[in-house]
């Protein structure tokens, strides 16, 4: 890893490429109307406070590797240029070495969500696709005041957990149970054997 002492730099938003397949668009229109309710210098507080992680890679090209929701919610919202921290770089790497590396320390996630052939993330943020059980688990991670692991897609391994025990006409036609459902399963599958803090067996609260 890099000197975590780095500066950041800026780079505007369009030209940094994802690390992911897709994002929940929920989640997504959530951080909008929370970027909305802030004001001119709260919006610049959190710009200049919270760089995005990346990785360079071939051809100086910069990686997103967290951090995916807010920086779409932030290019729809009409933000041109942010912050980035280089955890890694890989510019002298050739595409196969790069994305061999990125792997090999858990920088890409390519996760269950249905789509075509598999191959690399998407060019672009606005390529991102969208996954309604990643945006399940932003709401059980609010309603249930989870603190976000440091692992990176934590939450879309998540996503892919209840994907498989949860149908998505189910996701669709009641959200409330659903939650309750997820907040069970995660709960059983996953919360009782890394955070003994974890309060999914609390009631629902409304989000």
């Amino acid at each position: 890893m890099r000197d975590a002492g780095q500066q950041p730099i800026q780079m505007r938003l369009e030209e940094l490429k994802p690390t992911q397949v897709a994002v929940g668009y929920d989640e997504v229109e959530f951080k909008r109307q929370q970027w909305r309710a802030r004001t001119d210098p709260e919006k610049a507080r959190l710009i200049s406070e919270h760089p995005f992680p990346a990785v360079r890679g071939p051809d100086g090209k910069c990686f997103m590797i967290d951090g995916h929701h807010l920086g779409l919610a932030l290019l729809k919202e009409g933000v041109d240029v942010v912050l980035i921290k280089l955890v890694e770089d890989y510019s002298h790497m050739d595409d196969k070495a790069f994305w061999r590396a990125m792997d090999r320390n858990g920088f890409r996630y390519l996760s269950d969500v249905p789509r075509g052939e598999l191959g690399n993330a998407p060019e672009t943020l606005q390529d991102l696709i969208d996954d309604p059980y990643r945006s399940l688990v932003a709401r059980l991670r609010r309603n249930c005041h989870c603190p976000k692991y440091a692992a990176p897609f934590a939450e879309f391994r998540w996503a892919d957990y209840l994907r498989r025990h949860i149908q998505i006409e189910a996701l669709k036609t009641s959200p409330d149970g659903a939650l309750k459902i997820a907040k069970k399963l995660i709960w059983e599958g996953i919360c009782s054997l890394v955070s003994s803090e974890c309060r999914c067996l609390g009631p629902v609260e409304s989000s």
